[in-house]
């Protein structure tokens, strides 16, 4: 992760951005790089690292105010109203930010100017970077913070060389400069009252301030500075970035399921561009089906006007099987004849030819009398008419040519 402190002041227009203090923190939580680089030189150096940004301690304002509300939606109406009179802009000018609520009970609010945090996007924007949080610098250093100790320890980040950060009971970090410290010092004492905190010094000397009579110092050794960024590791305690100026995050799950995300869209794409395919295959084969319906119409039908060619078959074709149906066919006729010679005794079916609608047939009887029964038996059936085509007598036996149809055709 990479740490960005940025400017107390915006560049001048067609001013080159000045160099800003970074770290890098490896995987622990612990400084592995740090120096000072502008953003675009960073933004070639770390692409694609994850940026958080401090915002220094002299332009954020933090201060304490009394909502009893918890629901953040009526935190974010009321907060304006509440910090109105302690402020020196006008509402429209600055960014309001709710915080945690603090060990009193009031709750902690960040004011920034509204042009100096749009300037500072505007600076990582362009460097080609994407930042996902802005944190007052200040803010840091809480895990120092006793309830009844007033902590005074160096403020050792570039901007604020030879000061003191405050952590005073009841009240949010302050910057304080060396030389006037004498003066805060005991001011700040007699604000707090009866009884007088614990004054505990980290890492720097107090023995010239002017402690008032009676006031406890403890002297302690310096705080391992290379420690105080571990709170951006992980949730910030308060980001400035919400409202008009909030960066959505993607989270880590999607980052893991990004390429899951890509295959997927893939997959749909194939997919689309087959049923694209298939449906310009399909519509092609419609198109040459029609076109050879309507070829087949004009050259079976050719006096006919083609209005709709598949329902007009349609139609030719049931008034044809309908016909056909009204009128028995060569195998019922052949049925009949070939049942009424098997009921006659001593004849011999010699030979059979169809022609259209009529059967000949060649026979070999017994006598003229069994001919003249045949003849009499096919005309009995009442469907059936016969005609002797000839008759010849041959020793015993009687050689016979008979046509046999349908009556009415």
């Amino acid at each position: 992760m990479l740490i960005v402190l940025m400017p107390e002041r915006l560049p001048a227009a067609g001013q080159d951005a000045a160099p800003l203090p970074w770290w890098q923190l490896d995987g622990d939580g612990m400084v592995a790089a740090c120096g000072c680089d502008t953003l675009v030189l960073l933004g070639q150096k770390y692409p694609g690292m994850p940026l958080r940004l401090l915002a220094p301690a002299g332009s954020v304002a933090l201060l304490r105010v009394d909502l009893p509300s918890r629901r953040p939606a009526a935190i974010r109406a009321a907060l304006p109203y509440a910090l109105e009179e302690q402020l020196s802009q006008e509402l429209d000018e600055v960014h309001l930010v709710a915080g945690p609520r603090r060990e009193d009970g009031r709750l902690l609010a960040a004011v920034v100017d509204r042009q100096l945090l749009q300037g500072w996007l505007e600076l990582v924007t362009r460097a080609g970077m994407r930042a996902t949080a802005l944190v007052p610098v200040a803010l840091l250093f809480e895990r120092w913070r006793e309830p009844q100790q007033l902590v005074l320890l160096p403020a050792n980040w570039p901007q604020a060389e030879g000061a003191l950060l405050a952590l005073v009971p009841g009240q949010e970090a302050q910057l304080v400069e060396s030389s006037l410290l004498g003066l805060w010092l005991p001011r700040t004492l007699a604000q707090l009252g009866e009884p007088a905190p614990d004054v505990v010094a980290l890492g720097c000397d107090l023995s010239a301030a002017g402690l008032p009579a009676g006031v406890s110092l403890q002297q302690q050794t310096a705080v391992d500075m290379q420690h105080w960024l571990q709170p951006m590791r992980n949730k910030v305690p308060l980001n400035l970035l919400t409202g008009d100026f909030a960066v959505r995050e993607q989270s880590a799950s999607w980052q893991r399921l990004r390429p899951l995300a890509w295959v997927a869209v893939l997959l749909l794409a194939l997919g689309w561009l087959q049923l694209a395919a298939e449906t310009w295959l399909l519509e092609r084969q419609r198109m040459q089906t029609a076109d050879a319906i309507d070829a087949l119409f004009d050259t079976t039908l050719p006096g006919s006007t083609r209005v709709m060619p598949v329902e007009q078959f349609r139609q030719l074709l049931g008034a044809s099987a309908s016909n056909s149906q009204s009128k028995p066919g060569m195998g019922n006729l052949l049925y009949d004849v070939l049942d009424t010679l098997r009921q006659q005794p001593r004849v011999t079916l010699k030979q059979l030819r169809a022609s259209g609608s009529e059967l000949e047939m060649e026979l070999e009887l017994g006598s003229y009398a069994e001919l003249e029964a045949l003849r009499e038996a096919l005309a009995g059936r009442g469907t059936l008419q016969e005609q002797l085509q000839g008759a010849d007598s041959a020793g015993e036996s009687v050689s016979a040519r008979l046509r046999v149809s349908r009556r009415g055709t």
